[in-house]
């Protein structure tokens, strides 16, 4: 059940992404077009914001998803991307001096103001509104998966599956795959092994030891 819970938060989380993306498609315009031509079209003025963004939301992974959101809707192109997702990396890295603050306060005003939007007959507004709620969704997907994660990680049975995999290679992969896609705050890129690695780091969070 608790799997399936995960899964449901997953769920909620891509769909919170592919919605604030449409809104932002719908509610983009000039004035917004040339906001982030100004945040982005400096590299350092771009690594500055993915930074001052990060530190406060918390999270670089919301950054990034919202950052693809604009890249999606044709409000940014790659290169412009670039700068804001490398200082996101870099604010991350101070999450840890506000964890006094708790944003998970703006997800039910988030959720509650987005689906007032949608009887709003002004498309703009509906278009705002679709990326509030989308917001919302995301980080209500995240925190469902954040939580059930947790209690998982104290599960005898969930714990026990780790060890074996080292004698399933075929299963190691898609486990350490699978936990790519849900570690949303770590980068494995630089890894000669990345599945090896992403297997250790999951034996290393659930508390188990893995031999070699």
């Amino acid at each position: 059940m608790q799997m399936l819970t995960v899964f449901g938060g997953l769920a909620l989380f891509i769909y919170g992404m592919k919605l604030m993306s449409d809104g932002l498609h719908k509610a983009a315009g000039n004035r917004m077009r040339s906001i982030l031509h100004f945040f982005s079209s400096n590299r350092f003025v771009a690594i500055l914001s993915g930074t001052l963004v990060t530190a406060i939301v918390q999270s670089s992974s919301a950054t990034t998803v919202m950052v693809v959101g604009f890249i999606n809707a044709g409000l940014l192109n790659l290169l412009q991307s670039i700068g804001i997702i490398f200082g996101a990396n870099i604010g991350t890295t101070v999450t840890a001096q506000l964890i006094a603050f708790d944003i998970e306060w703006l997800i039910m005003p988030a959720i509650i103001l987005g689906v007032i939007s949608c009887f709003i007959s002004r498309p703009s507004w509906r278009g705002w509104g679709d990326t509030v709620l989308g917001f919302g969704l995301l980080f209500f997907g995240m925190s469902i998966m954040s939580t059930e994660l947790k209690d998982l990680a104290e599960n005898p049975g969930f714990i026990s599956f780790f060890p074996d995999l080292q004698l399933r290679p075929a299963r190691r992969q898609s486990a350490s795959r699978g936990y790519f896609g849900c570690d949303w705050h770590r980068s494995y890129s630089d890894h000669d092994h990345p599945e090896q690695f992403g297997l250790q780091r999951y034996c290393h969070c659930l508390g188990c030891q893995r031999s070699d």
